[in-house]
């Protein structure tokens, strides 16, 4: 059950994300737009998985991914989570802060 939903827009260009959660599930669908996306196992630094998300897709990210989304086109979102983000918090990969640097 998702107790947390928020809708966001992003304009082509703008990164999003870089932080992962320790215990919530998080649903993004991308309503407009194409981001390009790249998930990774905060307990694993070899498991890392890029795609793109088009229009009318979505993706079910679990706890200890961090998510990162590269907006190629203008972007409509909506963000379901299972356990409230004010309840848990995000957490700042590492790594997020070295690819904000390069």
């Amino acid at each position: 059950m998702w107790r947390e939903i928020n809708f966001f827009y992003t304009n082509a260009g703008t990164t999003r994300g870089g932080h992962f959660a320790e215990q919530s599930l998080e649903l993004v669908f991308l309503m407009k737009g194409r981001a390009e996306v790249t998930l990774h196992s905060v307990q694993d630094p070899h498991d890392i998985v890029r795609l793109t998300l088009k229009s009318g897709e979505g993706i079910i990210v679990p706890p200890f991914v961090c998510r990162t989304f590269s907006y190629v086109e203008d972007g409509e979102a909506i963000a379901c989570r299972d356990v409230p983000h004010d309840e848990t918090g995000p957490r700042i990969s590492p790594r997020w802060r070295r690819w904000r640097r390069a």
